[in-house]
């Protein structure tokens, strides 16, 4: 007789569902309901149901994805590592003499 074909996320709820049991503990349990799991199964899932989903696709490099004060964030920093703001903006002078570009 062939198996039940398992719905999509009912092992891992099936783990939720059980959060006082030990990995080997529920491999068990889930052998007595028809799963099969593997411990390492129960501990990826322990360890990802805290985590949040993400929205949409983020190109970190992406300068129109950056947005959000990233910039601003940046030239602090830059001034804080110059020493200063007069001290950054002598820097950013001599960078512009040089004319990179």
């Amino acid at each position: 007789m062939p198996a039940t074909k398992v719905k999509r996320g009912e092992k891992s709820q099936f783990i939720r569902s059980h959060s006082n049991l030990t990995a080997p503990e529920l491999v068990k349990e889930a052998a007595k309901q028809g799963l099969r799991i593997s411990e390492n199964f129960v501990y990826n899932v322990r360890a990802n149901s805290g985590k949040k989903k993400k929205k949409g696709k983020h190109n970190v490099g992406d300068s129109h994805t950056l947005g959000h004060g990233h910039h601003l964030e940046v030239a602090v920093h830059f001034c804080k590592v110059s020493g200063g703001l007069a001290e950054a903006r002598k820097t950013l002078e001599v960078l512009e003499s040089l004319q990179l570009g």
